[in-house]
């Protein structure tokens, strides 16, 4: 899926990714496994320059929530809602874990 994201115009998160030019350059399992190792529980795969590509010493293992504290995160997350706290943009789910609430829509 991953690889798919970046090279197929008809995948739904192609916008996201090949269409923003985005590449996946790994040549094979192989290589892409002894950049990563095995996904460690509870991890998703983040680029550490989200404008860079899928290659190696650009990806890394990451919480969830580290991952969408990404910016480009929210684009692509059709869920996602800005709140603004102390004059500065926030997204939703980063100030109920700072704050201790839940924001119920």
């Amino acid at each position: 899926m991953l690889k798919y994201r970046c090279i197929n115009k008809h995948h739904s998160s192609w916008k996201h990714y090949g269409g923003r030019g985005i590449e996946f350059r790994f040549s094979s399992f192989a290589e892409f496994f002894a950049e990563l190792g095995p996904r460690p529980k509870g991890l998703t795969l983040d680029r550490i320059d989200n404008d860079g590509h899928y290659e190696v010493g650009n990806v890394r293992w990451v919480t969830r929530t580290k991952s969408l504290d990404e910016p480009e995160s929210y684009a692509s997350n059709a869920s996602t809602f800005f709140i603004y706290w102390s004059y500065r943009r926030r997204f939703c789910y980063r100030i109920s874990s700072l704050y201790s609430f839940v924001a119920v829509l």
